[in-house]
């Protein structure tokens, strides 16, 4: 059944949980304007939220948007107002169809859309690694333009995700395969945040970004917590590809001056499935002072990407510090070397220069030489920060610029 509202508003400000609001066995309609104030609408039953002709959606955002489908009916342009729990906010649009009684159904996934399938359309690269919108034409026979948006909360980490709008496109998914992609609608914003738009679409569910680059845009490869320590054999290297799809092999490469590289250990994919997997090695033949480190990623395409540099530097008579660098930031991730610091939890808080807290992070620091990479806050505005470290006896501060 449906229950039927003119105005609607969602405002819970308890704020009690991803299922905050809940459509328990019933689908809610509005037919004039529906407002988002606080609170993430869930359904225990597959229930949805429905759109009448000329109902509109006012104020989503993360604080506030659904969590099951949304279904609009009538000739209105419409942003849907869709997301996920644990990502947030991610919209996706329609132009306005030609009749009053025809209707569209959206809902989000954070699902790898590299998962669905292989890509077939010409000229296409690679999708999205980490999500995908379903969008249907339920009723009616109309073509309209979609729209698909990318932001700071992008699960696959906006910075590293969009890198090039040119070849940055909306692609669909015939259940079978990849098989269709566009972007003649244009582009706004950046590479921080920002939506692309395909014209006249015929054919529909699901969508998802993509590129016509090789080198650009929703990378597969997403390498993250880059971390090296010293132990008793050596030097061990932890690290995580977010995104596991279509690789030949990892290549750790070592240096001693931070510039000159070679490669000192191979290893093959564990399941190349879209989904995230954890490597580590230990490197028994050290050079003596300063080992650096990264990862090279190599695809199935002769394409590459590198991981950050992360070091080890020997320890005894340097005493305790903890360096940040890069610095000034200009890429997604930056790295914190702590040397000569004793095992234990430390926590990591970076803020603006007013005071406003962005990140709050627990490293495990096994003690001694310890290099591990940190993802930058994604959409975080250039200017200076204050990154503070505290843990066993330790409260220090360091400023970070990020451009």
């Amino acid at each position: 059944s449906t229950a039927t509202f003119y105005n609607l508003v969602f405002n819970n400000t308890a704020n009690n949980g991803a299922g905050d609001i809940i459509l328990n066995g019933i689908d809610a309609a509005v037919s004039n304007s529906c407002t988002f104030t606080d609170g993430i609408v869930n359904s225990v039953t597959s229930n949805k939220l429905i759109f009448n002709n000329n109902a509109t959606a006012v104020g989503a955002g993360n604080a506030s948007f659904v969590n099951v489908k949304v279904v609009k009916t009538g000739n209105n342009a419409f942003t849907f107002p869709v997301g996920k729990s644990n990502v947030g906010y991610m919209p996706c649009a329609i132009s306005a169809p030609s009749n009053t009684t025809d209707a569209f159904t959206a809902e989000y996934r954070r699902n790898s859309a590299t998962a669905l399938g292989p890509i077939t359309a010409a000229g296409l690269y690679h999708i999205s690694a980490c999500e995908y919108w379903m969008l249907d034409r339920t009723t009616g026979s109309s073509n309209v333009n979609v729209t698909l948006s990318w932001s700071g909360i992008s699960p696959c980490n906006a910075a590293a995700y969009v890198t090039s709008l040119s070849s940055l496109v909306v692609t669909h998914f015939n259940g079978t395969d990849w098989n269709a992609y566009g972007n003649n609608g244009g582009f706004t914003g950046n590479g921080a945040a920002g939506t692309v738009t395909w014209n006249n679409v015929s054919s529909f569910s699901p969508f998802t970004l993509g590129s016509t680059s090789a080198i650009t845009n929703p990378l597969p490869v997403k390498l993250s917590a880059i971390k090296a320590f010293r132990v008793n054999t050596g030097d061990r290297i932890d690290w995580t590809n977010l995104t596991e799809k279509d690789l030949q092999r990892y290549e750790v490469e070592r240096s001693g001056n931070g510039t000159s590289f070679n490669t000192i250990y191979s290893v093959f994919p564990k399941a190349n499935d879209g989904q995230e997997q954890y490597y580590t090695m230990i490197d028994e033949h050290l050079l003596n002072g300063t080992n650096f480190y990264r990862i090279k990623a190599l695809q199935l395409d002769g394409s590459y990407s590198y991981s950050a540099i992360v070091k080890i530097e020997p320890t005894g008579g340097h005493g305790n510090y903890i360096s940040v660098y890069p610095n000034p930031v200009a890429a997604s991730q930056f790295t914190m070397q702590f040397n000569n610091y004793t095992k234990g939890s430390y926590v990591v808080k970076l803020s603006s220069s007013n005071g406003q807290q962005i990140m709050n992070k627990i490293i495990q620091h096994p003690g001694g030489s310890m290099s591990v990479t940190m993802e930058r806050p994604a959409a975080t505005p250039s200017g200076l920060y204050i990154l503070q470290v505290t843990g066993d006896q330790v409260n220090e501060n360091r400023k970070l610029m990020i451009k």
